[in-house]
């Protein structure tokens, strides 16, 4: 009887512990804890931006967008888009990242969010992604964002208090995403040069 009984108490705390997790994931609860990947290498503004009008359908998607990957066990729970970005050379150098979207095999290119930067003075000091020093590079600390998705974003540290800036986006079954930067020439007033956008989901 008493083993019974023992069998029981851990059948019922095994319902409970699933039960905690699903309820997390479907609440949002549950977060991955994932590294810093590159979006958009280090550089200057692009040349362009992406012009809709006559390269947004799908086959027209850029060499460089990136699949947001959620296969791997580290990634496996992403539905958002986490992005940080850093620049150089000084704090208060500013910059805008505009970053599009599109669905898995077929559709548009839609664009997700715009983001004005400016940099902090927190600096980068090691690159996440190489471990490389990084010379006068310093975290975006304000972020003034557009956002085109319905479900709104999530703007962590964002309002200039010289931490690193980090952007939540519901992807919303966006599986490419590519980022263009715009203002950011690194010599004319206060815009920023050697911009390096980085992602990671969530």
């Amino acid at each position: 009887m008493r083993r019974r009984y023992v069998i029981l108490v851990a059948l019922a705390a095994l319902v409970t512990v699933v039960s905690l997790a699903l309820a997390q994931q479907s609440t949002g609860m549950a977060t991955n804890f994932t590294n810093l990947r590159v979006l958009r290498a280090e550089g200057d503004e692009d040349a362009a931006l992406i012009a809709l009008t006559t390269a947004g359908d799908f086959a027209s998607i850029p060499a460089d967008a990136i699949e947001m990957d959620r296969s791997s066990a580290r990634q496996m729970r992403g539905g958002a888009l986490g992005t940080m970005a850093c620049a150089g050379a000084a704090a208060d150098k500013t910059f805008t990242v505009v970053y599009y979207g599109w669905r898995y095999e077929n559709g548009p290119c839609q664009r997700l969010m715009s983001v004005a930067y400016t940099t902090g003075t927190q600096a980068v000091v090691k690159y996440p992604q190489t471990a490389a020093a990084a010379t006068d590079k310093f975290w975006a600390d304000t972020a003034v964002v557009t956002c085109y998705r319905g479900s709104g974003v999530l703007v962590n540290d964002g309002d200039g208090g010289n931490g690193a800036t980090e952007i939540g986006l519901d992807l919303q079954g966006c599986y490419w995403v590519a980022a263009r930067v715009s203002g950011a020439d690194g010599t004319t007033g206060v815009e920023a040069g050697d911009v390096t956008v980085y992602y990671f989901l969530w």
